[in-house]
């Protein structure tokens, strides 16, 4: 619904339009006075009673997804190495780390649990902030919440609460952030599991400011380790790292309650440049309208990166539109910021291959299957098959086109020529039909480690998540192996 000077784009954010910045924002070159204090009092504030019965049910859907990627990912030798490192660092046994069935500590269990989630690279996406939101959120408020005894209700709480910080903080920061190199959801999942265990953890609104200010002097992480086993840490380091901020802040630790917005702080140092008041205009007032920024989560069903997948859907439907015979070349177009993100030309390892998009655009003509780990393995990188056509694929970038989006374009033999075009940007709005898709993928990566009757245990769990008075009981579901 519009507002004044409003206009409501296709990613369910606010944007100010025209001179209508001008008269906003006057004179000011400076950041919001208040803004730490805005978003802080956004998380204390936050309880169930607020949050719309559809939030509730994304956020629900968000953490049976998370925890089928969770355990999905268990087995990749990142995970096993982290715990290699934290079962020799030690700690008191107070949180469970999904995959193994065992408790650790809280930090311990949420660096685990987060790099695991992210694994695969086929987590939940939240494309206005450029974060993969479950990632840091979860194995915070989940930690916290087994450690003290919470309910279903908290976790959810905490876990909109995140959510909305995370992506508040995204809004005001602009596109800058990103395009300097930074790592979304490592950075801004900092404040975001900050977020979630401040409110677990019962932070008045001054903590909370604090704990934001312990979150940014650890907020880090780099696209240029996007490929490696260093992404997937990032993202728990920053779950990990949240926990840390919001508990030192419980214990009286100090930081500067305006860090967002002071001279030399989070925004300006890492954000567009104090003077680009369009961004910071446009922000303030998105945190002021009481949209939730968790409407726009976004399920993968492919596991690779976000940035393949609207070309992964257009080739697809080329394969039918070409009764699955090869193309002679293909064209694959997408916005400029992918071609730095996904566009490993020649992927040497699983890691890469989530991360090209010629390789995944040649899978998907090919028929293949890349809602799991066999489309991604040393085997299928090498195939000469695959190799050959990812040979007749180029990528090009074109900065008119929206992010999210791709055009594919197939020239045959024949020297016939076909177009698709494919948007993946928007969030699915029949939340029956994402509850079944996300419950299908749940089912299908959790089969090595859960038994059928456990899976549909875990599942009713998640629909109810709300009712159910200890988050531990659907844990001891996840984490108990005898039937698996």
């Amino acid at each position: 619904m519009a507002q004044d000077g409003f206009k409501q784009d296709n990613i369910l954010t606010y944007r100010m339009t025209g001179n209508d910045l001008s008269d906003a924002i006057g004179s000011r070159s400076e950041f919001h006075p208040e803004l730490t204090k805005l978003l802080a009092s956004r998380a204390t504030g936050m309880s169930i009673n607020q949050i719309p019965p559809e939030i509730v049910t994304r956020a629900k859907h968000s953490f049976l997804d998370w925890i089928a990627v969770t355990l999905a990912g268990w087995s990749d030798p990142l995970v096993q190495k982290l715990i290699a490192y934290c079962d020799d660092e030690g700690g008191r046994p107070v949180a469970t780390m999904l995959g193994e069935g065992r408790k650790t500590s809280v930090s311990h269990a949420a660096v685990i649990n987060g790099s695991a989630s992210h694994a695969l690279d086929f987590d939940d996406v939240h494309l206005p902030s450029r974060v993969h939101p479950s990632a840091p959120v979860f194995p915070a408020a989940l930690a916290v919440c087994e450690r003290d005894g919470l309910s279903g209700e908290a976790l959810i709480t905490a876990f909109v609460a995140g959510v909305e910080i995370q992506s508040g903080i995204a809004t005001v920061m602009g596109e800058a952030h990103y395009g300097r190199g930074w790592h979304n959801t490592a950075t801004l999942g900092t404040f975001g599991a900050s977020a979630a265990a401040g409110r677990l953890l019962g932070l008045s609104r001054e903590e909370m400011q604090v704990g934001f200010g312990i979150a940014a002097t650890q907020a880090a992480g780099l696209r240029a380790a996007f490929g490696s086993m260093s992404k997937p840490l990032q993202t728990g380091r920053a779950s990990a790292n949240g926990v840390m901020a919001a508990s030192l802040a419980k214990a009286g630790f100090t930081s500067r309650t305006d860090v967002l917005e002071c001279a030399e702080g989070f925004v300006e140092v890492e954000g567009a440049a104090p003077g680009d008041g369009a961004v910071f205009a446009a922000g303030i007032e998105t945190l002021g309208t009481g949209l939730f920024h968790t409407r726009s989560i976004i399920f993968k069903f492919h596991a690779s990166c976000y940035g393949t997948h609207a070309p992964i859907e257009a080739a697809l439907r080329l394969r039918t539109l070409l009764g699955g015979q090869p193309p002679r070349s293909v064209q694959v177009i997408v916005e400029p910021q992918y071609l730095s993100v996904c566009n490993i030309q020649t992927p040497g390892d699983p890691l890469e291959a989530k991360f090209s998009l010629r390789h995944t655009v040649a899978l998907a003509l090919m028929g293949r299957d890349l809602s799991g780990d066999a489309a991604f393995c040393l085997e299928t990188i090498t195939d000469p098959a695959v190799v050959e056509l990812r040979s007749r694929i180029s990528v090009t970038a074109n900065g008119a086109m929206s992010r999210a989006c791709a055009r594919v374009i197939a020239s045959t033999t024949d020297g016939s020529e076909h177009t698709i075009e494919s948007d993946a940007s928007q969030p699915e709005m029949d939340l029956s039909l994402q509850g079944r898709r996300v419950e299908d993928k749940f089912r299908a990566l959790c089969s090595a480690h859960l038994s059928p009757s456990r899976r549909e245990a875990v599942i009713d769990a998640c629909r109810n998540l709300e009712q159910l008075g200890r988050v531990q009981t659907l844990i001891d579901l996840v984490a108990d192996r005898r039937e698996a």
